[in-house]
């Protein structure tokens, strides 16, 4: 819903809402505990890799198929 009213790509979206999430989570874990970081390294790749491997897997969809995947209605 977020990249229909941003008119933005699902994979730019999805990436862009990821990183803002983890630094949302590594601010209040500053916040409120200055020893314990919330965000492993797997957190980090996996909200930088998740919107590219959509987007590849929407390239290979459209490849195959010969039309693209309508992430609107999903």
């Amino acid at each position: 819903m977020i990249s229909i009213y941003a008119n933005q790509s699902f994979a730019k979206t999805k990436v862009m809402i990821d990183v803002s999430m983890i630094i949302i989570s590594l601010s209040l874990s500053v916040i409120f505990s200055l020893t314990d970081m919330s965000v492993g390294i797997g957190t980090i790749i996996a909200a930088m890799s998740v919107g590219t491997i959509v987007k590849i897997m929407n390239m290979v969809y459209a490849r195959i198929s010969g039309r693209e995947a309508n992430l609107k209605k999903m």
